[in-house]
């Protein structure tokens, strides 16, 4: 089964756009990637990973792969068009 995908994006004024993208398979295993435009708050997340898998742990879900990418997102994401396979949040 195709897993669950998430988008959440919010606004940092001056810091830029975050996004961050997950994918949350039926095995309890969870990808994500950040898209974080400022070195400092892209260091920030890196540091907070392991609470991160700490508190997922809580819920009996698996960190898989965590990727942070220091730049802008790009415009779309090929493959999770499909009704129903793709929540899009943004604040």
């Amino acid at each position: 089964t195709p897993p669950w995908v998430v988008d959440i994006s919010t606004e940092l004024g001056p810091w830029g756009q975050v996004w961050l993208n997950s994918k949350l398979y039926s095995d309890a295993t969870i990808e994500l990637i950040a898209w974080i435009p400022n070195d400092q708050i892209a260091a920030t997340a890196q540091a907070q990973l392991y609470e991160l898998e700490v508190a997922l742990a809580e819920f009996d879900i698996a960190l898989s792969r965590c990727q942070i990418i220091v730049e802008p997102r790009p415009s779309s994401q090929p493959g999770v068009t499909a009704r129903g396979q793709v929540v899009d949040l943004s604040t």
